[in-house]
């Protein structure tokens, strides 16, 4: 199965809010092996307080910079995308713009902050939707850069956590991004293929590996912490009215998503097409947490009030016992208030099963 799509295409006065949302008896021994790494920032805000001094910025600086851990790291997988000049754009970003010479002191508190995150309980949050045997490991960087983004790297075998360092966030929001990338790094830990994946065909096994762009609104139910909480909590106004936005659009993209699966499973696109067609679930300009979010979440948290959360952790490895499970919750719903949404055609999970 294609881990990178279970991944995903970007958080302490947090141990209050993590305590209160963790049973205390849980025991994750063994289970979570984190840390956080902040020499690239640090390195990164030596040199603005260089700047701010009026100081010359020597090659020293900038080679101490390139040495963090959390900067060789980045430029690793900046070049795995191709990135060109990543030093020199660096070092224009850090020793030419103004906005981020203008935001340090903001920028070192909210590294500060971060670098004080009780790992273990924001780890057992992600661990309560993920199967036995999921190992929470690798290191978190947060990291002073231009572009805004956060993400995942080397999953399969160091894995990364690069978050963008941004005074915005706050403690609630930052510990719900992490326990989202979290569960991203947890199933990747746990899952093999599918039971009879081997059997389908190669196009409908890229099928099924594009279900698993639903893990993103799993791990927003996990992020959240149950069916009943509101995913975006603690974001800000306009991606709660986003979200809204793209949520109403829930019957329009499970139509959309189930075209795509099928003409995935026929072999009707090239792989760049079926790149650029899928990744549209996932994040637009238009639509930033896409359908992939929306439509999984949506599913997720009606099959866990409805059925127990034990159907949502087996889902994590094989996407298409979501899909069922949906159709028989909202099947259900039906029958008592009224029309159901839109379900999953028998032609297509069909497909999906080879049958």
């Amino acid at each position: 199965m294609n881990n990178i799509l279970r991944i995903g295409l970007a958080m302490v006065a947090l141990v209050a809010i993590v305590e209160a949302s963790l049973p205390a008896q849980e025991d994750h021994e063994g289970a979570i092996s984190l840390r956080i790494v902040t020499d690239q920032p640090e390195a990164a805000l030596d040199i603005l307080d260089k700047r701010a001094r009026g100081e010359a910025i020597v090659e020293a600086d900038w080679r101490r910079l390139r040495e963090t851990e959390g900067y060789r790291r980045l430029k690793k997988r900046s070049e795995s995308f191709d990135a060109t000049d990543f030093d020199a754009k660096f070092e224009s970003f850090l020793g030419e713009s103004p906005a981020v010479l203008e935001n340090r002191e903001a920028l070192r508190k909210t590294v500060e902050d971060w670098s004080s995150l009780a790992l273990d309980q924001v780890g057992g949050l992600a661990l309560a939707y993920l199967p036995e045997g999921a190992v929470l490991r690798g290191s978190i960087y947060p990291v002073i850069k231009k572009p805004t983004n956060s993400f995942v790297f080397e999953i399969d075998t160091y894995p990364a956590i690069f978050l963008y360092v941004d005074p915005e966030i706050d403690a609630a929001k930052f510990a719900n991004t992490l326990t989202h990338e979290l569960h991203h790094i947890g199933s990747n830990s746990a899952c093999g293929e599918p039971t009879g994946y081997e059997q389908l065909d190669p196009d409908a096994r890229n099928a099924v590996d594009w279900l698993s762009g639903f893990g993103e609104g799993l791990a927003m139910l996990a992020a959240a912490g149950g069916p009943d909480v509101d995913p975006q909590a603690h974001s800000d106004s306009e991606q709660r009215t986003t979200w809204a936005r793209n949520l109403a659009r829930f019957d329009e993209d499970i139509a959309r998503l189930e075209a795509f699966f099928l003409d995935v499973a026929a072999g009707e696109l090239s792989d760049e097409e079926r790149r650029r067609q899928g990744f549209t679930f996932i994040n637009t300009e238009e639509a930033p947490q896409g359908a992939f979010y929306t439509v999984g979440w949506q599913m997720a948290a009606m099959v866990e009030k409805a059925l127990g959360r034990e159907i949502i952790i087996r889902s994590v490895c094989d996407p298409r016992e979501l899909l069922v499970a949906y159709n028989q919750v909202a099947s259900a719903s039906a029958s008592k208030t009224g029309p159901a949404p839109s379900l999953w055609s028998e032609a297509l999970l069909a497909t999906l099963y080879g049958r």
